[in-house]
């Protein structure tokens, strides 16, 4: 009897571990799919950030080969801005 009952034991925490296994790649699978799904979706945010960069870009080229002098007068004034934040507490 004793001999049954650790037998019945065994068999049953053999069961619960390949269900807790089971379990667990289920869980993993599905977070591997939600981890793919994310990095897709940084990637495309990644992109369009990036084409939106290179369009200001150009923006800003053709404005400062169009307008030199104005473009050099707002590099001073934010160049000095700058200085005079970083030098305030000295």
């Amino acid at each position: 009897m004793a001999i049954d009952n650790v037998q019945k034991s065994k068999q049953h925490l053999e069961e619960a571990g390949r269900h807790a296994k089971k379990e667990a790649e289920e869980r993993m699978d599905d977070m591997e799919d939600k981890f793919e799904d994310s990095k897709k979706q940084a990637r495309a945010k990644l992109e369009d950030v990036n084409q939106r960069l290179k369009e200001g870009s150009k923006k800003v080229k053709g404005y400062v080969k169009d307008n030199p002098l104005t473009a050099l007068g707002i590099a001073v004034a934010v160049g000095m801005g700058i200085s005079a934040l970083l030098n305030r507490g000295r």
